[in-house]
């Protein structure tokens, strides 16, 4: 509700000094106080409404990015820009986007971080095996990759959405490992040679590989080309994600299994070197009880 005056009694500026603001009584009579009586009227500019942040001040500056510009470089854009300007008790501080991700990304890093330590917990259990599960993390660095890769191509940016999409991908690119690992232990179980297991395990496992991958970039297709209400803010993730995937898997059916091989030949060689120094100690044992006996035999 904005309450103001007649046309009439605000047509000309001085008819201000006119507004009554206050009376006062003199001798038992009201007298109206006017404002003239208690200010000075004059033409000045100044601001239309005055903002305060932290009971200070504020005036904003706001501006649109161009589609596919990084926050991140207009940030060092404008920072260079303002270098020499004399700022003197101003502070300047960037809101917006820019704030978000400077208070968002270490959580969402942190986030990340606890992401990749649970999966291997959880999957150190289900194989138990300490050694199995780190080699199927070793597909998210190729799956990180095909996601910033993603992002590059389709010229987004990163941002708090898609790192929520690197978030997604540290359980997704790594069931395509877990098949795998999980099938060449299998076969080994049931009594393959390792290496047999390895070609074994890839052919049989190729089809449902592709076909859990494709069902997931597919639904996020519609999501990545920019379909629907908002679009264009959930695209990152979604881009990300099917970058992720779609490297991942090419790279996963050949890196893990040589990566598998790799660390088996490395825990079989510890498994040996571990056995033979505990035999060498236990036959030093044995020596030494032997010279006892054949000491206590010769005093005799």
């Amino acid at each position: 509700m904005r309450v103001q005056f007649a046309e009439a009694d605000r047509r000309r500026v001085d008819e201000l000094g006119e507004l009554i603001v206050g009376s006062k009584t003199v001798d038992g009579r009201a007298y109206p106080i006017r404002l003239e009586d208690v200010a000075e009227i004059r033409r000045g500019e100044g601001p239309s409404k005055i903002d305060r942040q932290d009971r200070l001040r504020k005036v904003s500056v706001t501006a649109y990015l161009a589609p596919g510009v990084p926050a991140g470089n207009i940030q060092r854009v404008i920072q260079k820009a303002i270098a020499d300007v004399p700022m003197g008790n101003i502070q300047l501080n960037a809101g917006g986007d820019a704030q978000s991700q400077r208070e968002e990304f270490p959580n969402l890093i942190g986030s990340f971080v606890l992401s990749i330590i649970f999966v291997y917990l959880l999957m150190a259990v289900l194989f138990n095996s300490l050694l199995h599960p780190l080699t199927i993390q070793l597909s998210l660095p190729m799956a990180l990759t095909g996601a910033i890769a993603g992002l590059v191509i389709a010229h987004q940016t990163l941002s708090i959405i898609s790192m929520i999409g690197f978030i997604m991908l540290v359980g997704l690119v790594q069931k395509n490992a877990i098949l795998l690992i999980d099938y060449i232990n299998t076969l080994r179980g049931r009594g393959y040679r390792r290496d047999d297991a390895v070609r074994e395990a890839g052919p049989t496992r190729l089809r449902p590989i592709l076909m859990t991958t494709f069902a997931m970039i597919f639904g996020m297709l519609p999501i990545s080309i920019g379909l629907g209400k908002a679009s264009e803010q959930r695209a990152p993730l979604a881009t990300g994600v099917i970058g992720g995937l779609i490297l991942s898997t090419l790279l996963t059916l050949v890196v893990i299994p040589v990566v598998y091989t790799l660390f088996d030949d490395a825990a079989a060689w510890i498994t040996r070197r571990a056995t033979r120094t505990s035999t060498g100690r236990g036959a030093n044992v044995d020596q030494v009880l032997e010279r006892a006996r054949s000491a206590e035999v010769g005093g005799d």
